[in-house]
């Protein structure tokens, strides 16, 4: 190996470091990051497994792209539109990207793993520690002129999160993902961990489970839990039946994470009540979801088919929440909080059913591969879907595609339980 080869394999290694830091910066920051690591990707260009970027699952991603490109010749808001183009290219040139991954040994495909996941608890560290002084500051844990909710707490949601300018919701995806990454690898090999290594990794769990709790993330505290039960029962099927103890044991742990998980939704349930209606001014916060996919499901009606264009989706939603009086739909212009939906009324059922088909697909493919956290990652990613219009945001659609794209690469150098 030469010194200019050596030289362009430790700064594509930079780049992927770097790309990992920025999911936790600045959108701009992100998107530099997947240029530079683009960059130094094309000079490894010999070396790509590139015949593997059109065999299936991964074939799925450009043929989503480009149903979405069909979806601008009926479209009337092209400005719109293009910008949801733009923000796809994603579906195209990441997967591209990751396959310079399988380059890596293991010792670095897992320091860049690594790296991710401790950026990401020195990104809730770090938010912590900046609401506590803040505190000490003014006296308050709630912005100024405000208190009594969560939404105003600065130690929550995404007051806790506003340092880093990003979503809490997305922030918790993350989170979610480090912490199965983590703990698959505790799961694996525990046995052999001094009393120190052990104690903290219950540590970092526990600071993981209370940054979740603090991020008020519905549908992360109930999917969570239920990753984390499935790859406890992934690793120790054959123990759990094989006596009263470890039976008793499993049993607690699933009672402790149903408690986690109701702890978590219980803020979301506040005045529920199944009387919908959609001219009031002040609903719940499910309530808000219920509407928005009622709306939404409304929208999907008039255009099941084709939909109403890439760029018209969203038009035709706010449309419809003025037809039905919808009034914090009209204040706040929501898109549909579900990507299945918002697919739907954008791009008609191919899109869902291609979308659907991704999911599936990775997931059936991790699970024969045996790369359970990649599995829990796409179960995270679908769960999350139902609630948030994921692949609208870099945030998400970066995060899916690159982490996707990276573990179908990451088994071309070595079976994994990654």
């Amino acid at each position: 190996m030469t010194k200019n080869s050596k030289l362009i394999d430790k700064l594509l290694l930079f780049s992927y470091t770097f790309l990992m830091i920025s999911f936790f910066m600045p959108i701009k920051v992100n998107s530099i990051a997947f240029i530079v690591c683009g960059v130094f990707s094309i000079l490894k260009l010999k070396k790509l497994p590139y015949e593997k970027l059109i065999q299936f699952p991964i074939l799925l991603f450009p043929i989503l792209f480009l149903y979405l490109l069909l979806g601008m010749t009926y479209t009337e808001n092209l400005k719109a539109g293009w910008a949801i183009i733009e923000r796809h290219y994603s579906l195209l040139f990441v997967p591209f990207i990751a396959s310079s991954y399988s380059l890596f040994n293991k010792k670095q495909q897992k320091f860049i793993l690594n790296v991710f996941v401790f950026t990401l608890i020195a990104a809730a560290v770090y938010c912590l520690v900046y609401a506590i002084v803040d505190y000490f500051i003014s006296g308050s844990i709630y912005i100024k002129g405000k208190s009594g909710h969560h939404l105003y707490n600065k130690f929550m949601h995404h007051r806790l999160t506003e340092p880093l300018d990003m979503h809490a919701v997305y922030f918790s995806l993350y989170l979610s993902f480090s912490f199965l990454i983590l703990l698959n690898r505790f799961l694996k090999s525990h046995r052999a961990y001094s009393h120190l290594k052990k104690a903290s990794f219950y540590l970092l769990f526990v600071f993981f489970a209370l940054i979740i709790i603090l991020l008020k993330s519905s549908l992360f505290a109930l999917a969570l839990p239920l990753a984390i039960l499935i790859l406890l029962i992934i690793h120790f099927k054959s123990m759990i039946f094989s006596s009263s103890k470890n039976l008793i044991t499993t049993i607690v742990i699933f009672v402790l994470a149903s408690t986690f998980s109701f702890y978590g939704i219980q803020s979301k349930l506040l005045n529920f009540s199944t009387d919908l209606k959609l001219e009031e001014q002040h609903p719940g916060p499910l309530k808000i979801r219920l509407g928005t996919w009622y709306c939404s499901w409304e929208t999907v009606k008039d255009h099941w088919l084709m939909g109403a264009g890439t760029g018209d989706g969203q038009d035709e939603l706010i449309k419809k929440y003025h037809e039905l009086n919808f009034f914090i739909g009209k204040k706040d212009q929501f898109n549909a909080h579900n990507m299945y939906l918002q697919y739907w009324l954008s791009n008609g059922i191919i899109a869902v059913l291609i979308y659907l088909l991704i999911l599936f697909s990775f997931g059936l493919y991790f699970i024969k591969n045996k790369q359970f956290v990649a599995f829990l990652m796409v179960f995270l990613f679908a769960a999350f879907s139902f609630t948030e219009a994921t692949m609208l945001r870099q945030s998400g659609l970066a995060f899916f595609v690159l982490f996707c794209s990276i573990f179908y690469f990451y088994h071309e150098t070595s079976k994994s339980t990654t």
